[in-house]
């Protein structure tokens, strides 16, 4: 995750002007990537919920037969 941050932390030095605009935006910009990454965390965890539900359920009727 530290290189993912430096990243972005750089992608996002690119964009402004100067420091001072960075600094002034700076809340903005990290509740920007702290939203995308709780996006992308949710979307994986459902993911790996839903295949554990399958894993599961196909153990459990491996097991009961």
């Amino acid at each position: 995750m530290y290189s993912v941050a430096r990243y972005n932390a750089w992608i996002s030095a690119c964009g402004w002007p100067n420091a001072t605009e960075m600094k002034e935006a700076k809340e903005e910009i990290i509740g920007y990537f702290a939203e995308e990454f709780k996006k992308m965390l949710e979307e994986n965890l459902d993911g790996y919920i839903e295949i554990l539900k399958l894993t599961c359920s196909h153990q459990m009727k491996t097991h009961n037969k």
